[in-house]
């Protein structure tokens, strides 16, 4: 029986260009392949390379065919990630170039780690074709990044799950007194996994599942209520907590005067969720994806998955948000 552990190989990317604050970049690597040695990683591929240029990435992935991709260096927010041009400047990488960079290599690679200020856009988008992904909420320094890097590969090594290495980084970081272990954000499958370490500043569990329950209940009583019944709950809900991010349409019946829902559309960051009720009676429930305010994909989704994913939305955004915050309050209260 061989009771070796299961080591994955590992790319280390670095960029730290000239004329930006320098980071503690071979600091953090010599930390992290301590850790790894500790574990038995002598032979297994620990690889890495360092001025990473954006053409680099790719040799990079082909040479090495790493499961784990970790990049320490810059973050610039929505514009990218900052590597290094041919002369040592900065050079952007956007989001979209770095999705569809990882797409391709969606079905090796297991998990990126960008341990870079405000890579949290980046890690989103790169999040929708790989399992696990891990970004930076907002700025975080030196000392934070590395006490992440070392609890999350200290608990890799050991082989527990992605999941746990990343609460054990937080931890790591909140062990040395240090008040970012926030700030790191965890993408399983395209979906935030919203920090639990502290509760005082993210959504409480409880408040979750009181909006998840909410939520469950209306859309259970599609059985028992007719389709105009659940448009005007869905409504009044949407009406009352989100009236900025809420339309709808309603037609005027010529015999009773009545004005009757037809459609809902919620707008929700980068997406729209729409429902409506086709002359058939039944529903249409779509979510549509935004870029700078045009449609580029629309998906058809029952309507169970439709409120489930607004529900996800919601407490996505209310933990970045508190005015989003105090419209989960309304909405759970109307």
């Amino acid at each position: 029986m061989n009771d070796s552990p299961v080591l994955k190989s590992i790319l280390l990317l670095a960029a730290n260009p000239k004329g930006i604050k320098s980071l503690r970049l071979q600091e953090e690597e010599r930390d992290i392949r301590e850790r790894l040695r500790l574990a038995g990683y002598g032979k297994i591929p620990i690889n890495s390379t360092g001025a990473t240029r954006p053409r680099d990435i790719q040799q990079a992935m082909l040479d090495f065919k790493p499961q784990i991709v970790h990049f320490s260096g810059h973050g610039a927010g929505q514009d990218g990630l900052v590597f290094e041009d041919a002369t040592g400047q900065e050079k952007l990488v956007s989001s979209e170039a770095l999705a569809s960079l990882f797409k391709l290599f969606s079905n090796r690679v297991e998990c990126v780690v960008l341990n870079a200020c405000y890579s949290q856009f980046q890690a989103e988008a790169i999040a929708q074709n790989i399992e696990y992904v891990i970004g930076m909420g907002q700025a975080i320094g030196d000392r934070a990044a590395i006490e992440f890097a070392v609890g999350f590969y200290t608990a890799l090594a050991s082989e527990e799950s992605i999941e746990f290495a990343y609460m054990l980084g937080c931890n790591a970081i909140q062990l040395e007194g240090i008040p970012e272990h926030l700030t790191p954000v965890l993408f399983k499958r395209g979906k935030l996994i919203l920090s639990r370490l502290d509760n005082n500043n993210s959504l409480e569990q409880d408040e979750a599942k009181r909006l998840e329950f909410d939520t469950l209940v209306a859309a259970l009583r599609l059985d028992h209520l007719e389709t105009e019944g659940m448009l005007e709950l869905l409504a009044r809900k949407f009406e009352q907590a989100l009236p900025h991010n809420t339309t709808v349409n309603r037609n005027i019946s010529l015999l009773s005067n009545k004005r009757s829902i037809q459609k809902i559309t919620l707008q929700l960051d980068k997406h729209n969720y729409e429902i409506s009720r086709q002359s058939s009676g039944i529903f249409k429930a779509r979510i549509m994806k935004l870029v700078r305010g045009i449609v580029i994909k629309t998906n058809e989704v029952s309507v169970h998955e439709w409120i489930g994913e607004i529900v996800h939305e919601l407490i996505r955004l209310a933990a970045q948000s508190e005015d989003i915050r105090l419209a989960l309050d309304n909405f759970l209260a109307s």
